[in-house]
C-alpha cells in the first residue's frame, strides 16, 4: 500500500521533472527510460496483487504462522524478484532504489526465505537512512527477525518502530507493529502483556476490521486468563466495530458459550435459538444446533439434548459437529441410562468421524473402557461357571449334555434352513433370463450364510485348583471394580465388586489394593472413619505390598522402606566370618540365607559363597559342585549360576571319564570272576600276582585292600579333620584362567568382570572331600589306615569313590 501510493505521488513528480531533459537530448535514452520504468511500474502492479492473496489467506492477523502463497501468488512473487533484481544490478542509481529493495524485501518474506528477506530490510535501512520507507523497511526487520525467532533482536526492532512511528504520528505503521507484538505475546502464552498490547492497538487503530479482531482475540485471551465475565463483554463489543461475516458469527457464538459457562443457562439458549432464526447464518446451522444441544444438556433436559444432538447427526453427517453430536448421545446413553451396548455404539461412530481430535481421542478412550468391561464380564463369568464345576462336577455333566442336544437341535434346524433357501433361489434362477442368472448365482451362497448360527462355547472342566480359580475371579472382579470407579464413574458398582471380593475370596493376592480401593470409596461418600479404618489395617497387615505407602499417605504415617531385605545384615555378618577364616561357620550362615529367605536377592548369592568357600578355601570340590548344580538348578538366570556353568561342564565331563574307568576296571574283574577265567588264573598264578602288584591305580578296585572306603581314605590322609587351608598361602592351583575370580565378598552384586572359570584350570574344580549331598557340611575322613596306594594321584582329578 505505502509503496504503491509513493510511486504514484512524489516519486512521481521527480520523474517527471527528469523527463523534461530526456526529451530534448535523443530518442534513445528517452527509450531506454521508458523502459526501465515500465519494468518497474508492472513488478509493483504484479507485487500489489500477490500481496493483495496472501492477505487474504490469513484469516488471524495474529498468527505468527505465515501461509504459503498460492500458486499465483508465488509466480509473481518470482516475476518482481527476477525483474527488480536485474533493474538494480543495471540502474543502481536509480530514484526508486528504495522502494525496489523493501518490494525485494516483502516479496522473500512472502516466499518465507527470511534470510534474503533480512539482507535486503537491512540493505535498505543501511543505504538509505533517510529514506521515508526506512521506517516501514524497519518494521518488516522485526517481522522477519520473529520469523527467525531472533525474539530479542525482534522486540528490540518492534518497540523501536512503536517510538518512531509514534513521533510521526505513522498509525498505519504503529497498528501493525502492535499486531506483531501481540501476536508474539499471544505464541509466548504471556496473555496479561497480550491484553495489554490489545488494548493499545484498539486506541491507535482507525480501521474498524482490525478493531473487530483486536476485540474478538481480547475474547479469547481473556478466557485464557480465566475471565469470563471480560470475555463477555468483549465478545459482545466486536458488534461495534466492522467485523467480517464469519468473526460476526463466532463473536456471537463465544458469547453463547460464555453465558452458558457462567450458569446463565436461559440467557444462553435464547442466544443460540436467536442465531439458529435468523437465515443469514443458516450455513453455520451445524455449530448452532450443537450448542443448543449442549445448553440442553447442562439445563438436564437429556431428552431434548439428545433430540438436538440427533438432528445434528443426522441432518450434517459430514460436518465435524456430526461426531461432536455422536460423542455426546453415547455419553448421555452411558450416564443417564447405563446403556453401554448403545452408548459404544456411538462413541464408535464418533471415534472414527471428522470430528476434532479432542473427541475422537475421549470417544477411542471410551471404546477401549467399554473393551474391557466386555473382556472383564465375559472371563468373570467363565471362571464362576468353572468354580461351579469344580466345586460341583454333576453341574459340568449336566451342561455337557444341554449343549450337545441343544446344538444338534441348532445344527438340524440349520440346515433345514439352508436347503429351502437353495429350493428358493433354484425356483428363481430358473425363472430368469440367462442373461441375469450370472448376478443371482451369489445369492444361495450369502443367505446360506446368512441362515447359520452362531454356536455357543461347549462348557470347560477347569485344570487348575478352586483356590487358583478365586484368584483369577479376585483379579477380574478388582480390575472391573477399579474400571467402574476411577473411567466409567460408577462408584456403586464400583463398590459391589470390591466387597464382593473382600467377603468371598478371603486371603486372595489382591485384598490390600481391594481395602484401599474400599477405603478410596468411602472418602468419596465423606466417610472418613471408615476409611481411615481400612487404611490402618493395610498399614499393619499389607506392609510388604506397594500400596501400604498409599495407605501411609492418608494416614499421614511413615513411609515403609520396601525394598529392605533382612537378608543383607545376615549377609554381611557370613561374610565377615568368611574373612576371618571361620569357614564352616561361615558355610552354615550362607547355607541359612538360601533356606530362610528364598525370595531374596541374596540367596543365590549366599548359595554360591558356600560352593565357593568348598571349592577355593576347603578344597573340597565335589561339595562344591554340588553346590554349584544348586545354583543352576534353582537360579539358572543369575550371575552366579553363569559364573559355575562353564566349569561344571568340564567337571561332569571328567567324571564321566572317571566312571568309564571304573567300569572297565569291573568289568575286567567281573570276567576274571568267572569260572572260566579263575581257572585260568589258577593255572597262571603269576598273573594273577602281577595285577596284585601293578603299580597302575586303575587297577586299585581289585585287590580287596583297596576297597572304596580304604580309596577314599588314602586320598584324603594329608588333610587332617578340621584343618582349613587360607587364601593366599599358596593353597589353590595356579590360575590358569583370564579375568577376575568372582568372590562371594564382593557386595552388593557381581562384578561385571567375573571369570566363570575360576581360579583353578579353565572350567574344572579342585579335587577333594566327597560330594556334599545331604545339604551339610562334610569334613574329610580322618584314616589312619592306609595303602600303599594312597599316595598315587590322577594326573587331573583325585578319583574318590563313595
Amino acid at each position: 500500500m505505502h509503496i504503491r501510493k509513493r510511486l504514484l505521488t512524489g516519486k512521481l513528480v521527480v520523474i517527471t521533472f527528469l523527463l523534461i531533459p530526456v526529451i530534448f537530448t535523443g530518442c534513445g535514452l528517452w527509450n531506454n527510460f521508458t523502459a526501465y520504468f515500465n519494468i518497474y511500474y508492472n513488478a509493483a502492479k504484479s507485487f500489489d496483487e500477490a500481496e493483495t492473496i496472501v492477505k487474504d489467506q490469513k484469516k488471524n492477523i495474529f498468527s505468527t504462522l505465515e501461509p504459503r502463497p498460492t500458486g499465483a501468488a508465488s509466480d509473481a512473487f518470482n516475476k518482481v524478484i527476477e525483474k527488480l533484481s536485474k533493474l538494480l544490478q543495471f540502474n543502481s542509481e536509480s530514484d526508486l532504489v528504495d522502494n525496489s529493495l523493501l518490494m525485494l524485501g516483502k516479496s522473500f518474506y512472502y516466499q518465507q526465505d527470511y534470510q534474503k528477506a533480512l539482507r535486503k530490510f537491512t540493505e535498505l535501512i543501511s543505504t538509505f537512512p533517510n529514506s521515508d520507507l526506512a521506517l516501514e523497511a524497519q518494521l518488516w526487520l522485526g517481522k522477519t527477525q520473529l520469523r527467525l525467532r531472533n525474539y530479542d533482536q525482534a522486540t528490540s526492532t518492534l518497540n523501536d518502530v512503536v517510538q518512531k512511528a509514534k513521533e510521526k504520528d505513522d498509525s498505519d505503521i504503529l497498528s501493525d507493529a502492535y499486531i506483531q507484538q501481540t501476536g508474539y505475546l499471544l505464541s509466548q502464552e504471556k496473555y496479561d502483556d497480550a491484553i495489554t498490547s490489545l488494548q493499545q492497538l484498539l486506541s491507535t487503530s482507525k480501521d474498524g476490521r482490525i478493531n473487530a479482531a483486536v476485540m474478538y482475540e481480547m475474547g479469547k485471551t481473556y478466557l485464557k486468563l480465566n475471565k469470563p465475565e471480560d470475555a463477555a463483554k468483549a465478545f459482545a463489543g466486536v458488534l461495534d466495530y466492522d467485523p467480517t461475516y464469519d468473526m460476526e458469527y463466532s463473536a456471537k457464538l463465544q458469547y453463547g458459550k460464555v453465558q452458558r459457562s457462567l450458569g446463565n443457562l436461559e440467557r444462553a439458549l435464547n442466544i443460540f435459538t436467536d442465531m439458529g432464526d435468523e437465515h443469514k447464518y443458516d450455513s453455520y446451522k451445524d455449530s448452532t444446533e450443537l450448542q443448543m444441544g449442549l445448553t440442553y444438556l447442562d439445563m438436564k433436559r437429556y431428552d431434548d439434548a439428545f433430540s438436538e444432538f440427533t438432528r445434528v447427526d443426522t441432518a450434517y453427517k459430514q460436518s465435524p459437529n456430526s461426531g461432536v453430536a455422536q460423542y455426546y448421545k453415547g455419553e448421555i446413553l452411558e450416564t443417564r441410562q447405563a446403556d453401554y451396548d448403545s452408548a459404544n455404539y456411538y462413541y464408535k461412530k464418533a471415534m472414527s468421524s471428522a470430528a476434532p481430535q479432542e473427541y475422537t481421542q475421549k470417544a477411542a478412550k471410551k471404546v477401549q473402557n467399554f473393551a474391557k468391561y466386555d473382556n472383564l464380564s465375559a472371563a468373570i463369568d467363565m471362571y464362576e461357571k468353572q468354580l461351579s464345576y469344580v466345586e460341583d462336577p454333576k453341574l459340568y455333566v449336566q451342561d455337557s449334555i444341554a449343549y450337545a442336544s441343544e446344538q444338534a437341535v441348532q445344527d438340524s434346524l440349520a440346515k433345514e434352513k439352508a436347503k429351502q433357501i437353495v429350493q428358493q433361489n433354484e425356483e428363481k434362477m430358473t425363472n430368469r433370463r440367462d442373461g441375469r442368472r450370472e448376478d443371482t448365482q451369489r445369492q444361495p451362497q450369502q443367505q446360506m450364510q446368512t441362515g447359520q448360527t452362531n454356536k455357543k462355547s461347549p462348557p470347560v472342566m477347569p485344570k487348575i485348583s478352586a483356590d487358583s480359580i478365586r484368584t483369577l475371579l479376585a483379579k477380574n472382579e478388582y480390575e472391573l471394580g477399579s474400571l467402574f470407579f476411577t473411567e466409567l464413574n460408577v462408584p456403586d458398582s464400583a463398590y459391589y465388586y470390591y466387597n464382593h471380593i473382600v467377603t468371598s475370596y478371603p486371603g486372595n493376592p489382591y485384598m490390600g489394593r481391594t481395602l484401599y480401593a474400599l477405603g478410596s470409596y468411602y472418602l468419596t461418600k465423606d466417610n472418613k472413619a471408615k476409611a481411615d479404618s481400612l487404611f490402618e489395617v493395610i498399614y499393619s497387615d499389607y506392609n510388604n505390598e506397594s500400596i501400604v505407602n498409599a495407605a501411609a499417605s492418608k494416614l499421614g504415617k511413615p513411609l515403609i522402606n520396601l525394598k529392605y531385605d533382612e537378608a543383607e545384615e545376615l549377609f554381611v555378618h557370613a561374610e565377615q566370618k568368611m574373612k576371618d577364616s571361620l569357614y564352616n561357620q561361615a558355610i552354615s550362615e550362607f547355607r541359612n540365607i538360601y533356606h530362610n529367605y528364598p525370595k531374596s536377592s541374596y540367596a543365590p548369592k549366599a548359595l554360591y559363597a558356600s560352593g565357593w568357600i568348598y571349592e577355593n578355601n576347603l578344597d573340597m570340590p565335589d561339595s562344591a559342585a554340588a553346590v554349584y548344580d544348586s545354583v543352576l538348578a534353582k537360579f539358572p538366570t543369575t550371575a552366579y549360576a553363569n559364573a559355575v556353568r562353564g566349569k561344571m561342564q568340564v567337571f561332569n565331563d571328567e567324571k564321566k571319564k572317571e566312571q568309564a574307568v571304573r567300569d572297565s576296571i569291573n568289568n575286567a574283574k567281573n570276567n576274571l570272576n568267572k569260572p572260566e577265567n579263575q581257572q585260568k588264573l589258577d593255572q597262571s598264578p603269576q598273573m594273577a600276582d602281577s595285577l596284585s602288584k601293578s603299580p597302575n591305580t586303575n587297577n586299585a578296585n581289585v585287590n580287596e585292600a583297596n576297597t572304596p572306603q580304604n580309596l577314599q581314605q588314602n586320598n584324603n590322609q594329608n588333610t587332617q579333620p578340621g584343618e582349613n587351608k587360607v587364601p593366599g598361602q599358596n593353597n589353590q592351583p595356579e590360575n590358569q584362567g583370564s579375568g577376575h575370580q568372582m568372590s562371594p565378598g564382593e557386595r552388593p552384586a557381581l562384578r561385571d568382570t567375573v571369570n566363570v572359570n575360576g581360579q583353578n584350570s579353565p572350567g574344572t574344580l579342585k579335587s577333594g572331600a566327597p560330594k556334599d549331598t545331604t545339604g551339610t557340611q562334610t569334613q574329610p575322613k580322618d584314616s589312619s589306615n592306609t595303602s600303599k596306594n594312597s599316595g598315587k594321584k590322577n594326573s587331573r582329578v583325585r578319583r574318590i569313590e563313595r
